[in-house]
């Protein structure tokens, strides 16, 4: 049984006959019947790619009130993005201010993601889409596409900074274990990418991806509550970290803010001479602490109680000796 063709006429002529072809048709029909041409540009099935490559067309032959408000803000945006030189981690949420652009730029980067490629112009209004959606409206549910997107560009050697920028301002511990799940794929430039997102470094000989994927999710399940984003790029670095973990926080057991790195409450009186106490340890010191502080708090939070009353010397007395019955 064959499966019906769910795309648009305009998308279909594009596939199968080429840009060249899609934008005579289209050009011939505006002209003869500009209303069945606005009409067939509003259908809700068409994918961003073929109004990107009408566009010109479009502004030529049929006035602007013709058009839907998807394809109206889009070709608005394509417009935004066109006359910037800035950087996209320059770029503030100005063109859309009072607007509810969230479902057009949902439609701009879910259904031109699989047209990624089609050219610099094209990719960049993509990452752009992707940068607002995430940071002005917090739209999570884009990250597996956009992960997915930057797996696809690195294997063939694209241009991806932007768009990793894009996501991992999500500030979301989910972005990182999206990231994880490539380090289980067969492709190795996949492996090789999630580590480098991931800032995995090797110890030792090198692992396997399960055997990494593993130890990865014991290790964020651990540190989830006390992770912070860093905002680190590769426009900065070579190799840039995505977050870290507060080991103060982490000693006092307080989960924070991924973004802001602040608690989610205000610390005590004695949480905050705690924290004093605790930053005159040295860094390897505070590690070990941290580590057995969490540790102890997860088992046995009457005898944590205890612990945290204890001098810093005593504590790191402790979770020394210690640390091999909880780890």
């Amino acid at each position: 049984m064959n499966t019906p063709d769910q795309r648009t006429r305009l998308d279909r002529i594009r596939h199968t006959k080429g840009i060249a072809v899609c934008r005579e048709a289209f050009r011939t029909l505006a002209k003869s019947d500009a209303e069945n041409a606005a009409r067939l540009l509003g259908d809700v099935r068409l994918k961003f790619g073929t109004l990107f490559t009408l566009r010109t067309d479009i502004e030529e032959l049929l006035p602007e009130s013709s058009l839907t408000y998807r394809d109206r803000t889009a070709l608005h945006f394509c417009d935004s993005a066109a006359k910037t030189g800035k950087s996209i981690d320059e770029e503030r949420p100005r063109f859309f201010a009072g607007e509810d652009a969230r479902p057009v730029l949902l439609w701009i980067f879910t259904s031109g993601a699989e047209d990624d490629g089609l050219c610099g112009e094209f990719d960049r209004i993509l990452d752009l889409a992707a940068a607002y959606l995430i940071r002005t409206y917090r739209e999570e549910s884009i990250l597996p596409a956009a992960a997915e997107l930057i797996f696809r560009r690195y294997r063939r050697g694209a241009y991806l900074h932007d768009l990793i920028w894009a996501y991992f301002k999500a500030g979301s511990t989910e972005a990182l274990r999206i990231v994880a799940n490539y380090l289980r794929s067969p492709v190795q430039k996949d492996v090789e990418l999630a580590r480098s997102l991931l800032h995995l470094t090797e110890n030792g000989p090198r692992e396997n991806g399960r055997k990494q994927y593993s130890k990865y999710l014991f290790w964020l399940k651990e540190n989830d509550p006390y992770l912070y984003f860093t905002g680190e790029s590769y426009q900065l670095t070579t190799a840039p970290s995505p977050c870290g973990v507060d080991l103060g926080a982490k000693f006092l057991c307080r989960k924070i803010s991924p973004r802001s790195r602040k608690p989610f409450t205000p610390l005590s009186k004695e949480e905050k001479e705690h924290l004093n106490d605790f930053f005159e340890a040295t860094d390897e010191a505070k590690e070990t602490l941290a580590r057995y502080s969490q540790k102890l708090h997860e088992n046995n939070p009457s005898r944590w109680n205890r612990w945290m009353e204890y001098p810093v010397s005593r504590q790191i007395e402790t979770a020394g000796y210690g640390r091999r019955k909880l780890v």
